[in-house]
């Protein structure tokens, strides 16, 4: 059951159990900034695209409670199944869009020297987490809240800056003993996930596609089998339904889709056929509409506002104004629902009289900025010059702005604007000798006359 589903969660409890073991919690709360444009500090997980940076850490027991050392095979093999693991969604991704990237920067320095903790992990429950997290916690230096997802946030967000990536998460790998299983009497058997941007955990026997099946769950993915997620649950950046789920699901005979979401045969057949329900994919922003290569959630044209006017004596065209990249609404019923884009304004570019080729002007590579354009116009050149800004990893762009090159100013297209002249031919034109009135207000009127109310 689902009972911490909450922005203001304080404690890290899982609030399901699962028939193999393996589940997941929800997110605790941060605050701050980050790499991507809108994401805040406690945004580390919101869609399955970009750079991605990953940490694991590895706990070495001491003292009384120790009963197992890792190895230095053991080490290799752990991170020899999360590669593997996480390689699985790049070779995914590359079956469903030639535009988007996925990039894992894994960070071992905590798999290489493990972090001490006066507990053996795997000989208690799953519950117990609680007591040797804080262990690397303090070990890290990001013990200052009271609550474990608030630090393991932090900490996740520091990597990310340290790494240069879009978003971050950690892994807790703890040594497995014979049965591969902790304690019982806890919630989990085996792997479980705090999801968001959060982190999991799993004994270090688990397969790689158990670290596949909880990454899915650091973006957002909800379990779709017996005992897991439930056909009415939603999450997500476009809060997507659980379809897939058996639970509740309402559809008779339901045959759930092969998903690595699932669990047993329909989570292996999905790890080995690399395939997985389109429920799955929507949940971690994979979601693409209008079949046209770009997901949703990048799928939003950037924005260009500015003024533009032909400078004869120096034969240039000017522009001022701004680009900017807009985010999709962010709709998730869970986490922060901070309106996120991995879109950049990479270049702004012009052509003149409809050529088929865009010329670069300039390369800003940002999320916003100011324009102050300098076009040269070759001398005796008429007819009109179009400008945009252009995202050159997806290909998305802003609308076209226009201009003439016989003098006349010209603005964008979006919103309200425009130009007040004095218009000595009364052709409602603007020529070359009409100049432009400063000081006047504009009201926007209905058919009788009276000002519209708007806002």
């Amino acid at each position: 059951m689902e009972l911490l589903e909450s922005r203001k969660l304080m404690t890290s409890v899982p609030y399901h159990s699962t028939m193999n073991g393996e589940g997941e919690s929800c997110p605790g709360c941060g605050g701050g900034g980050c790499n991507c444009s809108g994401a805040t500090a406690s945004d580390t997980g919101e869609f399955m695209l970009g750079r991605i940076a990953v940490t694991p850490i590895l706990m070495e027991s001491t003292g009384a409670a120790s009963i197992y050392d890792w190895t230095p095979q053991q080490k290799a093999d752990v991170l020899a199944n999360l590669r593997d693991g996480l390689d699985w969604w790049k070779q995914l991704l590359a079956t469903k869009s030639s535009v988007h990237t996925l990039d894992w920067v894994i960070d071992t320095t905590y798999l290489d020297s493990p972090v001490a903790t006066t507990y053996e992990p795997i000989k208690q429950t799953s519950n117990q987490y609680v007591n040797w997290v804080p262990d690397f916690l303090n070990f890290a230096g990001h013990n200052q809240a009271s609550d474990i997802d608030t630090n393991i946030r932090r900490f996740n967000d520091s990597q990310r800056t340290k790494l240069n990536t879009d978003w971050s998460f950690s892994i807790f790998v703890v040594n497995s003993d014979s049965d591969d299983l902790f304690a019982a009497g806890g919630s989990f058997s085996r792997a479980f996930a705090f999801a968001g941007g959060l982190y999991f955990v799993t004994p270090s026997n688990r397969p790689a596609s158990t670290y596949t099946h909880e990454t899915g769950h650091m973006f957002w993915a909800r379990d779709e089998y017996p005992g897991g997620g439930h056909y009415q649950q939603r999450r997500g950046y476009y809060d997507s339904q659980n379809l897939n789920a058996v639970d509740l699901n309402p559809t008779p005979n339901f045959q759930q889709q092969i998903s690595i979401m699932s669990a047993g045969v329909s989570l292996d057949t999905a790890y080995n056929t690399l395939v997985t329900s389109q429920a799955t994919l929507a949940q971690i922003g994979w979601q693409d509409s209008d079949a046209d290569g770009i997901f949703d959630v990048l799928d939003v044209p950037l924005e260009l506002n500015g003024v533009g006017r032909m400078d004869t004596t120096n034969s240039e065209y000017r522009f001022d104004g701004t680009a900017r990249a807009k985010a999709l609404p962010n709709r998730n019923s869970s986490g922060f629902q901070s309106d996120i884009t991995l879109n950049k304004v990479g270049r702004i570019e012009y052509r003149l009289n409809n050529a088929t080729t865009w010329t670069a002007v300039a390369s800003p590579n940002t999320y916003q900025t100011d324009l102050s354009l300098r076009v040269p116009i070759p001398s005796g050149t008429t007819g009109t010059i179009d400008i945009r800004a252009m995202d050159p990893r997806t290909g998305i762009t802003s609308g076209v702005f226009t201009g003439s090159l016989a003098g006349f100013d010209a603005t964008t297209s979006s919103g309200l604007n425009g130009f007040v002249w004095s218009d000595s031919t009364n052709d409602g034109q603007r020529q070359l000798h009409e100049p432009g009135l400063a000081g006047w207000t504009v009201q926007i009127v209905d058919g009788t006359g009276s000002i519209v109310d708007l806002q």
